[in-house]
Order: C-alpha cells, then structure tokens, then sequence
C-alpha cells in the first residue's frame, strides 16, 4: 500500500488506486483477511480493510480445531460469530467476516441474542451486533485454551464451570 496524495495505492493479488478526493479513509483492522482490501463507493468515505496480523488464519483454524471449548461448547460457527464481534458489525459485515450467508448471520445472531450474548440495535432498517459483558467475559477470561483474534500469538484458558 502506498499514499500519494490524493490517491491510495493498493497492492495485493492486483493493485489498483483509490482517488481519495478529500473523502478521507476509514480503516478497519482484520485478522480475517491476509492482504489489503480497499472499498470505493463514489460520493462516500472509501474503507481500507488490513491485516492485523502476521499469523496464517488456516494455521489459527489447524489450532482451534483440537483445542476450541467455546467451539466445543456453541458450536464453531457461533463461536466464530462471537469472535468476529471484537468490533460491533452489521448483519451484513458479520456474515463477511465469518463467510456464512447472510440468512446463517441472522440466524446466528438471534440465537446468541436470546442466549444474552448479544445486543442488537436497529436503527434505519439496519442491524448491529455488539458482545455482551457476558460474552466479552466468555472470550477473555482465563482457563480457556484458544488463540486470541486479534493477537493469535496469545493464547487464553477457559473459564472453569462448577456446579
């Protein structure tokens, strides 16, 4: 990626520009993506979606798969839905981040929503999802063991269940 006033320069498997046109640039890190992704809509902010780490995401999966009690627990699907909500995301930015249909997002979301591990405000038609302390508590506290997201390099325990 390279700027030149006022155009961005985007490299990956093509490079293109971006002309910012005094538009300005939002920029959302990912750990679902291993190159940079530029978004332009003509008369809105473009959007530069990058990666936010080093670490293969197939090598973070290999990980999960023998190691995930939250995956054990709701199932991989919906733990990748609660892992991808680090960030509030629309309905729509949800089922990207996870590659599930946008149907299969919803669905997710109001399945986690009516469990208390997701809040959901519509404004305009439009959804969005943000983690409950609850879930929050669910994807940070020790004892589960599991690669962190956002930092894959870290890894984090499950919390124990008495009962």
């Amino acid at each position: 990626m390279k700027s030149r006033a006022p155009v961005l320069t985007v490299y990956g498997a093509s490079s293109y520009d971006v002309q910012l046109r005094g538009r300005g640039l939002r920029l959302y890190p990912s750990p679902l993506t291993a190159e940079c992704l530029a978004l332009d809509a003509p008369d809105r902010r473009p959007v530069l979606v990058y990666p936010c780490s080093e670490f293969p995401m197939d090598a973070l999966a290999d990980d999960l798969a023998d190691t995930d009690a939250l995956a054990d627990l709701v199932g991989r699907t919906r733990a990748s839905v609660l892992r991808a909500l680090t960030s509030s995301a629309t309905t729509t930015q949800l089922a990207r981040r996870t590659g599930i249909s946008l149907a299969s997002a919803s669905e997710h979301a109001q399945v986690l929503r009516n469990a208390g591990l997701l809040t959901t405000h519509r404004t305009n038609g439009t959804a969005l999802h943000s983690l409950t302390p609850t879930a929050h508590r669910l994807l940070t506290t020790p004892g589960q063991i599991r690669a962190d997201p956002i930092c894959p390099t870290k890894t984090q325990t499950s919390p124990r269940i008495s009962g």
